[in-house]
């Protein structure tokens, strides 16, 4: 498993996560883009961390926690397991029809939201 877990570029020590050079790159990009131009400090707050975390994700110093990374997916209009997916290089094997299936109410009702507003564009 731990081998598994190294060829994935993440490795967990003592509950921490330690992640690949290469994804903590990927992070940084998908962090930059997600920000788009609004500022670090505008970023954090609509985020709800710090500008110095935001700071360290841009620069590859570390990546976003499961919270993080949900909202980030979410303002990226995506769900959090494709930003996954999408950083880690990996192709998603489940159909949209079992993904719809799978989420809860809240998770649809957000989808949804998104639906409606591409609509609307």
């Amino acid at each position: 498993m731990l081998e598994n877990l190294i060829k994935q570029g993440v490795l967990i020590v003592a509950g921490l996560f330690v992640v690949d050079e290469k994804v903590l790159q990927r992070y940084a990009e998908v962090v930059k883009q997600a920000r788009g131009k609004r500022s670090q400090r505008e970023f954090s707050e609509l985020l709800e961390v710090s500008q110095s975390t935001v700071h360290n994700w841009e620069n590859a110093k570390n990546a976003p926690d499961l919270d993080g990374i949900e909202k980030i997916a979410r303002i990226r209009g995506q769900l959090p397991e494709e930003l996954i997916t999408e950083i880690y290089g990996r192709q998603s094997e489940t159909s949209l029809q079992e993904r719809i299936s799978l989420m809860n109410n809240r998770e649809l009702a957000w989808l949804m939201t998104l639906i409606a507003q591409k609509l609307s564009e």
